[in-house]
């Protein structure tokens, strides 16, 4: 945990506290007792599989629809299934790398920013009292990331991008926030959009239903045109808005829209 803060929050105060203090300025512990969200974040392996039987991240990596090569079963503290599954999952995770003007850029198939965002989204927001767990889907094409709950609050497929954040695990999430992980003002939700529009891939598809909520990240081709447009302009200093990647996403697939 404090590696994690020293990377993703140099210089914060909780470094100076001592081990108990920082538990219990992070929430991990409250009035001398180990909180839920605490539990779930660092508890050990054995303890969460007994108390909470239905916390479970399956990785599955595809070959084929039907051909499965690779499964990663996690029933572990939240940090430690975070640190476990991004090297598998960029073992098969290949880039592409073509050159744009005077440069060379690498494409990976699934940008790793928008891959862990996702993952931490389903880890911080599923229904923990919802049986099922969170399924991770790899294939050449696509990666499906499926959470037990549907959306809260109003939130919809729809409206997920522009709504108000809604936590239904709050001191879950403000823990990831404090330890850097995560912000909690909606910006997650561009992490994992604009990479993906950046590099002229399809935009991410939002699913959901009242049990369940399912991400699918698009890999397929990815538009060199568009990538080294948008990639010329970011080097020269310009920044895209996420309205302004989804309106040239939806022109690179719609020669024609009325006004």
């Amino acid at each position: 945990m404090r590696n994690l803060i020293q990377s993703h929050r140099r210089g914060s105060p909780l470094l100076d506290l001592n081990d108990r203090d920082l538990l219990a300025a992070i929430g991990v512990v409250r009035d001398n007792r180990v909180t839920r969200a605490g539990f779930l974040l660092v508890g050990r392996s054995e303890r969460l599989a007994e108390i909470l039987s239905g916390h479970e991240v399956i990785y599955l990596h595809h070959t084929s629809p039907t051909e499965l090569d690779f499964r990663l079963d996690l029933k572990a503290p939240l940090l430690q299934i975070l640190e476990r599954l991004t090297d598998p999952i960029n073992t098969r995770n290949p880039f592409r790398t073509p050159k744009m003007g005077l440069f060379h850029t690498d494409i990976p198939s699934f940008p790793e920013d928008a891959f862990r965002e996702a993952i931490l989204n389903a880890l911080i927001h599923r229904d923990y009292l919802e049986p099922g767990s969170v399924y991770i889907r790899h294939t050449e094409r696509q990666m499906t990331i499926s959470s037990p709950g549907g959306f809260i609050g109003g939130i919809t497929p729809e409206n997920v991008l522009h709504a108000e954040p809604k936590a239904r695990n709050r001191l879950l999430a403000e823990i990831f926030q404090k330890i850097g992980l995560v912000e909690r003002a909606g910006i997650g939700r561009r992490r994992i959009f604009i990479p993906t529009l950046a590099y002229g891939k399809r935009p991410p598809l939002y699913e959901a239903d009242e049990h369940t909520v399912r991400l699918t990240l698009c890999d397929g081709s990815f538009d060199e045109a568009l990538a080294s447009f948008i990639g010329k302009r970011q080097r020269d200093g310009e920044i895209f808005e996420l309205d302004e990647l989804l309106l040239l996403s939806y022109l690179r697939e719609h020669p024609a829209i009325p006004a």
